[in-house]
């Protein structure tokens, strides 16, 4: 039968189309959204060759393994250019848990293998010489959590970022989650958690600024201080530092100027036992330092009585999940533009919201038609 020949409403001379396509909003030359979209789910989740693998053996996508690299890229070009709104849309609708009583949010860096051109040598290269080469750089990983009023979690957002892409970006999606919820109920408290690095706290507090998203808790995550002074604790006990260690560990959890008096038992072993300079080096100097630095976001028995949580281990196990599981495979290698669809896509899977943000994305790809006069 012959297909009948269709343009798009409102556009009086443009040229014939499929209108199938049109109206079912195919992805690339024809793919059926539903078939795109299941394809990208299983990109995200391994290789292209397991992807096809897995689609024969459930006979679900008997596509071959080219398909599998090109549709799901297809689909996540196209969902980038739709992203912010769609996922400012699910956050809109987004249900609050009764119990929610703050938001915490993280922000970490995991490294990526990254495929670059290796420079032409002088001369003439060497037959079949490599033309690129394996250079990991840093992604960047970042989580919204609503907590209970103990601090535990309810639900996680994650994002993640590629090497090269302007860390802002994922910082200040972040935000636009934070301003949405806190406006739909202000008094989640907010708090921002992170590592020791001075990069994180630049991006996280400029990013979420008080000005626009009201007060917030700076917090250092309490696990990254206690290797600090374990460390610090065995250079000057040795096989005795456990118990010292267990010491430092109650007054952090239970006052607020613990870190006054840790800098008080630190300090007479700061310095040279034979001519008393100070000795800048080592684990204890990296402790007291580390102490002085972020003592303003070390109230950890404050934290705790306002039911926030004082630990990121949700960012890093999402470094762990989000780039370690999928993006670090044995002799992986990533391009900026693709790895990035991966990572946004494996972020929505991650997060729960793969089918909200899939049905939102298709209908924006579905188009209506009508029939030209004959």
């Amino acid at each position: 039968m012959r297909r009948a020949l269709y343009r798009p409403l409102g556009e009086g001379n443009a040229p014939t189309v499929d209108a199938i396509s049109l109206r079912a909003g195919a992805i690339g030359d024809g793919w059926l959204p539903q078939t795109a979209g299941a394809m990208a789910f299983e990109l995200q989740k391994a290789p292209s060759r397991e992807g096809e693998q897995s689609g024969k053996q459930t006979r679900r996508l008997p596509y071959s393994r080219a398909s599998f690299e090109r549709v799901p890229h297809e689909l996540g070009a196209l969902y980038l250019r739709h992203q912010v709104n769609i996922e400012d849309a699910i956050v809109s609708s987004l249900e609050i848990p009764a119990e929610a009583r703050a938001i915490s949010v993280s922000l970490d860096r995991a490294s990526v293998p990254m495929e670059e051109p290796i420079p032409r040598p002088p001369g003439r290269p060497r037959r079949n010489a490599p033309k690129i080469t394996r250079v990991f750089h840093m992604a960047y990983c970042g989580t919204v959590t609503l907590h209970d009023g103990n601090g535990r979690a309810l639900y996680s957002m994650r994002f993640g970022q590629m090497p090269g892409i302007d860390p802002l970006d994922v910082c200040n999606a972040m935000a636009n989650v934070v301003y949405r919820l806190r406006e739909k109920q202000p008094e989640l408290r907010l708090q921002l958690l992170a590592d020791g690095a001075h990069e994180m706290w630049n991006l996280l507090e400029s990013s979420f600024p008080e000005s626009l998203l009201g007060p917030r808790h700076l917090m250092v995550d309490f696990w990254h201080v206690l290797e600090k002074l374990s460390a610090a604790a065995e250079a000057i006990q040795g096989a005795e530092s456990r118990a010292v260690v267990a010491g430092w560990r109650r007054l952090l959890e239970r006052r607020k100027d613990a870190v006054t008096q840790i800098l008080a038992d630190l300090e007479p072993h700061w310095c040279d036992p034979v001519d008393g300079s100070v000795v800048k080096h080592g684990p204890i100097h990296e402790a007291i330092t580390y102490l002085t630095n972020h003592a303003h976001r070390m109230n950890y028995a404050g934290a705790r009585a306002k039911g926030l949580p004082i630990g990121s281990g949700t960012v890093e196990a999402t470094c762990k999940s989000l780039i370690g599981v999928r993006m670090k495979r044995a002799g992986s290698r990533w391009k900026q533009d693709t790895g990035d669809h991966v990572i946004k896509l494996r972020a929505l899977a991650l997060s729960h919201q793969w089918d909200a943000a899939m049905s939102r994305f298709f209908a924006t790809q579905r188009t209506a038609v009508r029939a030209l006069a004959a």
